[in-house]
């Protein structure tokens, strides 16, 4: 069946499909858990939150688009 509708693609192993119901059943997901992959996470730090705090102390009305240029901290 799988031939007939895809004749161009290799056509999938018997381990494939083991390991896509292994994983199915012990995470529930069909995705491939990477750790690391993805956007770096950067951690909170106190000093980096006191600049944003004083910062907006001297200016409580500077955006968080300036604060985030001024202190060099991603807004996100």
């Amino acid at each position: 069946m799988y031939r007939q509708k895809y004749p161009s693609r290799k056509m999938p192993s018997r381990s494939f499909f083991t390991t896509i119901h292994r994983r199915l059943c012990e995470t529930g997901s069909l995705d491939v858990h990477k750790p690391d992959s993805g956007r770096q996470r950067i951690s909170r730090t106190v000093c980096a939150e006191e600049r944003v705090v004083h910062a907006l102390q001297r200016n409580p009305s500077k955006s968080i688009r300036v604060v985030s240029r001024e202190t060099h901290i991603s807004k996100l």
